[in-house]
Order: C-alpha cells, then sequence, then structure tokens
C-alpha cells in the first residue's frame, strides 16, 4: 500500500518538475526517518508539508524535529523553499524570508501556517507571527525565479 503522505509529496514533485524552465536533479534527505526534505541540483533546499483536508482552510505545524530538520537543509543549501501542499487544491511554495515573517522557524516553540484560498484567487498565507502582505499562487514559479539560480548550471 502506498502510504498518504506519498501521494501528496509526489504531487509536488511532479508540479516542480513540470513548472521547471531547466532540467532538475532531485536529492532527497531521507535519513533519521526525515519525510519531505529535498535538495534541487545540489543547491536549493525544499521541505514538503502536506494536509488532507478537502476544504479551506488548511493548517500546517511543524514540530520541534520538523524544525531542526529544516535548519539543517538550510544549513546545507543556498536557499530554502517550504511548500505546502493544500489537500487537492494546489501547492503554495514559500522563501525562507517569507516564512520567517509569519512563522516563529528560529525559535523554540512549535511555529504553525494556515492557508486559505476563496474559489478562482491566489493563497492568504499566516501563521503564528502574522500574516503575508501578497497572495501566493499555486505553484513553483517564485521558486524558479529566485536569484539562487542565476549562475547556477540548469542545463
Amino acid at each position: 500500500m502506498i502510504p498518504e503522505y506519498r501521494l501528496f509529496h509526489g504531487a509536488a514533485i511532479c508540479a516542480l518538475i513540470d513548472q521547471s524552465p531547466f532540467g532538475l536533479a532531485i536529492s532527497h534527505l531521507g535519513a533519521d526517518g526525515r519525510l519531505g526534505f529535498y535538495i534541487l541540483n545540489q543547491r536549493v533546499g525544499i521541505y514538503v508539508k502536506h494536509s488532507t483536508a478537502r476544504l479551506t482552510p488548511w493548517q500546517f505545524s511543524f514540530s520541534g524535529q520538523n524544525v531542526e530538520q529544516f535548519r539543517d537543509l538550510r544549513s546545507r543549501c543556498a536557499a530554502t523553499f517550504v511548500a505546502l501542499v493544500c489537500g487537492w487544491n494546489g501547492i503554495v511554495c514559500l522563501e525562507l524570508s517569507e516564512l520567517k515573517v509569519i512563522a516563529a522557524i528560529d525559535d523554540d516553540e512549535q511555529p504553525w501556517i494556515r492557508v486559505a484560498r476563496r474559489p478562482g484567487s491566489m493563497f492568504g498565507v499566516s501563521g503564528d507571527l502574522g500574516t503575508l502582505k501578497a497572495k501566493k499562487r499555486d505553484g513553483f514559479a517564485d521558486l524558479f525565479r529566485h536569484p539562487v539560480w542565476e549562475g547556477a548550471d540548469t542545463d
């Protein structure tokens, strides 16, 4: 039987591949029971979390272990992102600077994120520290526009 998280993480990985303007090499950091920690082209870290809720809002919480594993991912990569798979509705990709605005990811607290979406609109994102000013689009366009890719071998 396929574990549920693999269906949601697989959707995120397929979206990454489909939306990438160049070839991707994806490495999985699967040691110590880590789920959802990946490195793209030995350069960009991405942590995939999912919510199985069918309807908005989608809630994501980060355990102490999640926070530690995310810190480890950050130490290995030039840039890091969190991809939030919102049920069957879409994927919100947050860059580290955006994440720090809304969630206490550097503290010892248990941060959380809430994602909401009205039909036909973009995603609103908030967390234990506040709300993102700008709405987020579905997918990984912001990830591939990030300056970390400039000058990188993306062939």
